[in-house]
């Protein structure tokens, strides 16, 4: 039983009446699309919803009419529906260009049937028939053909929920993650000879090399307004090149402009590259091998995920005993960021001193994670895992 006005009720007990399916799309972006099946536009609770005009797109076609299909228990409900998109165009590019660009992906789809007095006349209200997400959609050269389930599909997970596995179970800047991956990101301007793959553009500040690796970049300005899309790989240079995992919807436009966003590849094991020398996970520092035979240099730069490129060190807290001139005897204490160097051909080796820095040496190196991390790759065995 689907609940209905009283005046609907009247309505349709007098058998003359006009009838219309309402439809209503929210994308993944935030951006609510409103399409009707009636000859006109109809307005409803102040929303326009359009019937294709000159332009389309065209739903539910007379001689194929929307298919939806119900089933007892927990099944998943669906609907399957025709489009004819026209001349339309969702966010500036041809309609069967968005869907094939992944813009309907995931979207809310709700289908409302409205009874009408005289066509135009919602007041008696409407029937709410179907609620689910867009699953897939057949393009071909003049029609699309909608497939939507129900919301039962969610309950179709995999348990328990939570896996032992290599890789962090956490998505990046989540709540179990716990990164404010804002703080993570740098705005950037669109260069000329962007593609749908490519952007080519210019980014704030300096990183370090695959800092943005399997991040996200988000448009701020231009056709591509608020889109988000996943970025494959980030080569830096004049212009910096911004390989995406997929394509957008459409060029960006030279000057446009977007934000960056730091990625995470899973493993939590972005090892620090203070020239070779530290040990990715563990409290430990190599140092130079020798009987003060080697030279730790204040004033020399380091590189490393979740280091400023171009950072020197700048001051030791020592124990006691000297090695180029600075203390190593005992436990050596580092209180900022750090390098060693070979000298006089001496070897490097490694020592159990302390790192106490802000912890980008340590495990999740980018984010300074390591707390959160769920994926550890060395898990017992499930016949002795306690």
């Amino acid at each position: 039983m689907k609940p209905i006005s009283p005046e609907l009720l009247a309505l349709l007990a007098t058998r003359q009446f006009f009838a219309a399916d309402l439809f209503t799309l929210t994308l993944q972006s935030g951006v609510s699309l409103y399409y009707c099946g009636g000859d006109a536009d109809i307005v409803a609770n102040g929303i326009t919803f359009s019937a294709g005009g000159q332009t389309g797109p065209y739903w539910d076609r007379t001689d194929n009419k929307a298919k939806c299909h119900w089933k007892v228990g927990v099944d998943v409900d669906s609907l399957v529906i025709d489009v004819i998109p026209g001349s339309a165009t969702i966010l500036g590019v041809p309609f069967l260009t968005a869907i094939r660009n992944g813009v309907f992906d995931g979207a809310e789809f709700t289908l409302d049937k409205v009874f009408m007095p005289t066509y135009g006349d919602t007041s008696r209200g409407f029937v709410r028939y179907f609620v689910g997400r867009v699953a897939q959609i057949d393009a071909g050269r003049s029609v699309a053909t909608f497939n939507i389930n129900s919301h039962l599909e969610l309950l179709d997970v995999q348990m328990p929920r939570n896996l032992y596995q290599p890789g962090c179970v956490n998505n990046l800047g989540d709540a179990s993650c716990g990164v404010d991956i804002a703080s993570f990101s740098a705005a950037g301007t669109v260069a000329a000879g962007s593609s749908v793959a490519m952007v080519l553009g210019a980014i704030a500040g300096t990183h370090q090399a695959g800092y943005f690796d399997l991040g996200t970049i988000t448009f701020t300005s231009g056709v591509l307004n608020g889109q988000s899309f996943t970025v494959k790989q980030c080569t830096y240079g004049s212009p910096s090149t911004i390989s995406l995992m997929g394509f957008s919807i459409a060029a960006p436009a030279a000057g446009d402009t977007f934000t960056i966003f730091a990625g995470c590849n899973k493993n939590c094991d972005l090892p620090i590259s203070v020239q070779g020398i530290m040990t990715a996970g563990q409290n430990n520092l190599v140092l130079v091998n020798g009987s003060n035979g080697g030279a730790v240099q204040i004033g020399a730069t380091i590189t490393g995920y979740g280091v400023p490129a171009g950072t020197t060190v700048t001051s030791w807290e020592p124990g006691s005993g000297t090695i180029g001139g600075y203390s190593t005897t005992g436990n050596l204490y580092v209180s900022n960021n750090f390098t060693a160097s070979s000298s006089n051909g001496a070897s490097y080796i490694s020592h159990p001193y302390v790192c106490t820095s802000t912890g980008v040496m340590n495990g999740c190196s980018k984010f300074a994670n390591l707390a959160n991390y769920r994926g550890f790759p060395y898990v017992p065995l499930p016949s002795t895992a306690s």
